[in-house]
């Protein structure tokens, strides 16, 4: 008996431990994130700058989020879908089938369905809607008649019930799940909310689904609580988060260096280089007669000395087209993979021009290659000053006379998609983080480049159902362009950005986006 009474005094002292444990929430975590501009939409069909889609990544959810592996690559893991299944069909798509939880919310306590995600899609698709993000959509079958006949029922997703998502896909995409069901622009909407005029600029209206909720938004900062509910809650790093709005970067480093802030991305200097998905280059007009030879072009690229570029800026000499940060079909880095494609040993730069002198007369000469035109932004003093460079580094190494044309950024893309210039300085961006975000941009169709072995390349790399094959096939059509000269890079951009000490790093997808639900404050060795 004496034994009962000591084994219950015992279980009761344990159970009140226990009590007292659960008594004491943990210590709530506000991360404070100085953005480099305040959003002019939430809208996620719009939002197109870095800080508008970090703001979306965080109080959107869709269908697949993004995590950080093992490997520490990036990786799609589910979201508001439980599950799904891929069924390869006789005629070479694919169908994907998704499940949805049950438990997944929208702000105002409904229930998020699959035909939210159906009308956020179609809405996507849909010219009327005037998305930047549009193309991002594809690969889905029936993208092609919603664009000709404008109409984005067409587009062939389905909601079976309220929690089954169907999609049909016009061929295999490698990158459908991290880019396309884990993005920004894809995130369910639902109709009511964004039927209603400038719904997503004011907190009152903003309708959302994810992890936070927006409490409080002005022009100087958001606001952003832990969402009470989310099915994923345990796995969340801050309850709180703090969005600053800040143009300035020599502002936004004060602000960080002072400990106002977490965190703060596009620095003018900072402990972390990010890539980013850009790239400067030049772009030869196909269509322009006197470009037409092979070496004239070779030599135009081997007489640029992308050091002195870039010297001093935050830029880096381009090894191809697709910049560091992009993925392959695998997950790694392209650019790391495939290697570089441009040599920029600076102690080979004066033999590269000698090559291309002897390139230059093969073509017939300075004669023969006549008065060059080169179209640039003249509002932007980076691409004034690459412009200028290029005409000395033609005029120097070459004897070659470019006239410049400046050019707003409105009149630079106008010449571009009439294809009225003979070569542009211009920047390029993927709309994802597969290298073919790139590479696509060169498909016949866009004005001033069309090569059916080209289109022969990306579509087999579409239709390739093996990863080292795919990313074969976009190494092959990248080297294409930039061997035969059409394309010739010059630089890419990166970003950097800076974080508190103790702090564990956001996940950065490669394309702008940072996202911070589960970064921590660790606990000092």
């Amino acid at each position: 008996m004496k034994r009962r009474i000591r084994y219950m005094a015992l279980l009761l002292a344990v159970c009140m431990l226990a009590l007292t444990g659960c008594a004491q929430p943990r210590d709530t975590m506000t991360l404070r994130v100085c953005l480099d501009a305040a959003p002019a939409t939430l809208d996620p069909a719009m939002a197109s700058s870095d800080a508008e889609r970090t703001v979306v990544a965080h109080l959107f959810e869709n269908l697949m989020k993004l995590s950080r592996g093992e490997d520490g690559g990036i990786q799609p893991v589910y979201a508001a879908a439980k599950s799904y299944t891929v069924e390869d069909n006789l005629d070479g798509t694919e169908t994907y089938t998704f499940t949805l939880r049950q438990n997944v919310r929208w702000s105002d306590g409904q229930t998020v369905t699959a035909h939210d995600f159906v009308y956020a899609w179609q809405r996507l698709a849909d010219p009327a809607t005037g998305s930047p993000h549009a193309a991002l959509l594809n690969m889905v079958a029936g993208f092609d008649q919603v664009q000709a006949k404008q109409d984005g029922s067409l587009l062939q997703v389905s909601a079976p019930d309220d929690f089954t998502f169907v999609v049909k896909l016009s061929y295999k995409c490698a990158y459908f799940l991290t880019d396309v069901c884990a993005g920004t622009a894809t995130m369910p909407v639902r109709s009511d909310a964004a039927e209603r005029e400038d719904w997503s600029l004011h907190s009152e209206t903003l309708l959302t689904d994810g992890p936070y909720r927006a409490t409080g938004w002005d022009e100087t900062g958001l606001t952003a609580q832990a969402a009470d509910g989310y099915y994923d809650a345990r796995r969340l790093g801050p309850d709180v988060l703090e969005f600053r709005f800040e143009t300035d970067g020599q502002a936004r480093a004060d602000l960080l260096s002072g400990g106002d802030v977490d965190f703060a991305m596009n620095l003018p200097e900072g402990d972390t280089s990010d890539p980013y998905p850009q790239t400067t280059l030049l772009l030869l007009n196909q269509r322009t007669g006197s470009l037409e030879s092979e070496s004239l072009r070779r030599a135009l690229a081997l007489a640029i000395d992308r050091n002195a570029l870039t010297e001093g800026q935050p830029l880096d000499p381009a090894q191809g087209i697709v910049p560091p940060g992009l993925r392959n079909t695998m997950g790694g880095d392209f650019r790391q993979g495939s290697g570089s494609l441009i040599d920029n040993e600076p102690d080979n730069y004066e033999a590269l021009c000698q090559q291309a002198k002897t390139l230059l007369e093969e073509a017939g000469g300075v004669g023969a290659a006549g008065q060059i035109t080169l179209l640039y932004d003249s509002t932007d003093e980076t691409a004034a000053r690459t412009a200028a460079a290029v005409q000395d580094a033609w005029k120097q190494k070459l004897g070659l006379i470019a006239i410049l044309r400046g050019a707003t950024a409105q009149e630079l893309a106008d010449a571009l998609n009439q294809g009225e210039f003979m070569v542009a300085l211009t920047t390029v961006t993927a709309d994802r983080g597969d290298a073919s975000g790139l590479l696509s941009l060169w498909e016949s169709g866009n004005g001033y480049f069309y090569s059916t072995a080209y289109d022969m390349l990306l579509r087999a790399a579409d239709a390739s159902g093996h990863v080292e094959v795919r990313d074969a096939y976009l190494e092959d059509a990248e080297a294409m362009l930039v061997e035969d000269g059409w394309v010739i890079p010059l630089y890419y951009v990166h970003r950097h950005s800076g974080l508190a000490q103790q702090l564990t790093a956001p996940l950065y997808d490669g394309t702008g986006v940072y996202r911070f639900s589960a970064v921590v404050r660790q606990t000092p060795q």
